[in-house]
């Protein structure tokens, strides 16, 4: 399943969107990151994949509840399980993140950054100057609560992301200048404060959350939260900055046999400046309110709604909950957001895409999702083209609802048949004629199909 945060429960399958998406001059995946669609291995056998800018998770079966670090500088976004017992290499994708140029500097100082007052077995370090938010590599691999970074006088701002496997995950603050000499800036454990989002329900309990915090030039340094566990952060004050979280909240007890009749989706920004008390509280009744009836193919399995608010930023991750199958869940969200969303269904192999939106306070229409017959869906920003004389095919929806919310299952294998002038057209490279069609059984995805001597698809 994919829980967000630092931390990210593994578990779906790979989507590919049907309609690529653009955020605030970020470009959509298909666009950005297309060698990184089909998944990216991660050091522990899972595989990171973007869906329209926001990361998830495919499950390798390993491990439940696998959790990871996330950074954005500098033009890549920076993986790595925590949830280990050893450091694992971290895996770097290629995103459109703004690159600042190196500064000329003719002298350099030794910085050393160390978490105090914890017992650090994994940590990532983020070190941006605080007037051009220019980012400066820091390597954190080595296990231990400290690394080094050269960096020329200036004014910086840096945060420390600790989050080792089951135990509360901390985003960590400093401002610091640097000089001539060298110096040490130590991140205290013990200031930090618990963060989250509060709603007026005694019955609700935190069931996954993601806080990060994001800088100018689309860089982010987060995801802090593993399932229901605590998250903490420094207060601080720095114009340019802004600290996002994301609660799902449900039902206390629920689990995936038994799911909650409610999901709570709540998001919070403090900009530029976290307070000491850096919770937020809402009232129920300030929230938008639907209610999303969930079918499934069949009743012995499981579902799990999945969404990500979208600020405009690089980039999300998804966050989940278990929904009930062939009954109906009442959502409560933050209003004026909009949010991404997925419903998948047991392993997270087949699932569907469901529209972004953007709920008002107060009562909105019901939905119904995942309703039969499944069928293919023709979408805009599916694949399928043609160029001269070749035709490429690419129809992975072959799997939608009723209401033609795109879906799909990885296990499925897909076939294609290719018409035209009431002929059927073989493969690229058949050596039958145009009058001798070949038969077209399942095949990988994106393979050509020609009509051979003609323009015509």
């Amino acid at each position: 399943m994919v829980v967000g945060g630092i931390l990210l429960a593994a578990g779906s399958a790979t989507a590919s969107d049907a309609k690529p998406v653009s955020r605030a001059g970020v470009p959509s995946v298909q666009e950005a990151a297309a060698d990184t669609s089909q998944g990216t291995a991660l050091g522990d056998g899972e595989r990171l994949s973007l869906v329209d800018g926001d990361v998830r998770i495919t499950d390798s079966g390993a491990a439940d509840n696998s959790t990871y670090a996330f950074g954005s500088t500098n033009g890549a976004l920076e993986v790595r399980p925590t949830a280990l017992q050893r450091p694992v290499e971290p895996t770097k994708v290629p995103i459109p993140a703004a690159k600042a140029t190196m500064p000329t500097a003719t002298a350099v100082s030794s910085v050393k950054l160390n978490i105090t007052n914890a017992d650090v077995m994994s940590k990532l370090f983020y070190v941006w100057d605080s007037k051009t938010w220019m980012s400066y590599p820091v390597d954190s691999d080595a296990i231990g609560p400290s690394a080094t970074v050269k960096l020329p006088p200036g004014d910086y701002f840096s945060v420390a992301l600790h989050s080792d496997w089951q135990r509360p995950s901390y985003l960590l603050t400093r401002t610091f200048k640097v000089g001539s000499a060298a110096t040490t800036v130590s991140f205290d454990e013990r200031a930090a404060k618990e963060t989250g989002v509060k709603v007026d329900d005694p019955t609700a309990v935190r069931e996954s959350a993601a806080v990060w915090i994001s800088v100018p030039g689309n860089q982010l340094a987060g995801f802090a939260g593993a399932g229901a566990d605590k998250v903490y952060v420094t207060p601080f004050s720095q114009t340019g900055t802004t600290l996002r979280i994301h609660d799902i909240l449900s039902r206390k007890g629920s689990n995936a046999s038994a799911p909650s009749p409610f999901r709570y989706d709540l998001t919070h920004t403090f900009r530029n400046t976290v307070p000491a008390a850096a919770y937020a509280s809402v009232k129920q009744t300030s929230l938008a309110k639907t209610v999303t009836h969930v079918n499934a193919p069949g009743t012995r399995t499981t579902a799990r709604l999945q969404t990500v608010p979208d600020f405009g930023e690089w980039t999300g991750v998804y966050m989940d909950s278990a929904v009930p199958v062939g009954g109906s869940v009442t959502e409560y969200i933050t209003p004026g957001i909009s949010y991404s969303r997925l419903l998948s269904y047991g392993t997270g192999d087949y699932y569907l895409q469901l529209p972004s939106r953007t709920l008002a306070a107060g009562a909105a229409p019901a939905e119904t999702v995942g309703a039969a017959p499944l069928q293919p869906v023709r979408t805009e920003g599916t694949a399928s083209e043609r160029r001269g004389n070749t035709v490429r095919l690419y129809e992975p929806g072959g799997l939608s609802d009723a209401a033609g919310h795109y879906g799909s299952d990885t296990r499925s294998a897909v076939s294609y048949r290719l018409t035209g002038d009431g002929r059927r057209h073989g493969l690229c490279g058949d050596d039958r004629s145009d009058d001798q069609p070949a038969p077209v059984g399942p095949a990988p995805l994106r393979h050509q199909y020609v009509r051979p001597g003609t323009d015509d698809p």
